[in-house]
């Protein structure tokens, strides 16, 4: 669906930011530029220098944390994505890394708690393929669900808690599971 044409506004340019005096340093790693916003209270414009490199890659998924001191986001900067943590309380920090998954990790999910951060990670064939504590294959194929187990995994999703733990089910409404050759790991 497009939007309506309409003629431009007095709001709609207070609504407009944009880049002024970007600078590549020495190296070429990293690019510094002035970001214009402007501020209609004050009837003028804020500037700020922001810092981009270059080299490393994609970021994506920004997750702030409860107390809102960090955020946590996926970021591309090798050869698969992964979770980076960024302290906002005093600006001009440098992100570290919080995962170095083989196959990469995505989607970061903070505890109500703000102490732990829940992630997704593909999982590898050898990883899906192992055994539960009594000696079991899993994950199981839905049509052998056993009812006791879909009973606690109903149980399990009424309590909503925040508990990350590697789900190799998915119950459907039908109570059926969710198998495919893509698995992730919470």
């Amino acid at each position: 669906m497009t939007a309506k044409k309409r003629p431009i506004t007095a709001e709609d340019l207070n609504r407009i930011h944009y880049v002024q005096d970007p600078q590549i340093s020495p190296d070429g790693r990293s690019v510094a530029f002035v970001k214009v916003s402007p501020d209609p209270l004050e009837k003028s414009y804020k500037r700020n220098i922001w810092l981009y490199a270059m080299a490393e890659g994609a970021d994506s998924h920004p997750r702030w944390s409860p107390d809102g001191t960090q955020l946590a986001f996926v970021s591309a900067r090798g050869d698969k994505p992964q979770v980076y943590l960024l302290p906002t309380a005093a600006p001009g920090g440098e992100a570290r890394a919080l995962t170095s998954m083989e196959n990469g990790a995505h989607s970061p999910d903070w505890s109500p708690d703000g102490g732990r951060i829940a992630i997704l990670a593909p999982m590898s064939r050898e990883e899906r393929n192992t055994e539960d504590a009594n000696g079991e294959p899993q994950p199981e194929p839905a049509d052998k669900l056993e009812s006791k187990h879909q009973k606690e995994r109903a149980a399990e999703v009424e309590l909503k808690r925040w508990d990350p733990r590697p789900m190799w089910r998915i119950p459907y409404r039908q109570g059926t599971a969710y198998v495919d050759e893509r698995y992730d790991q919470i």
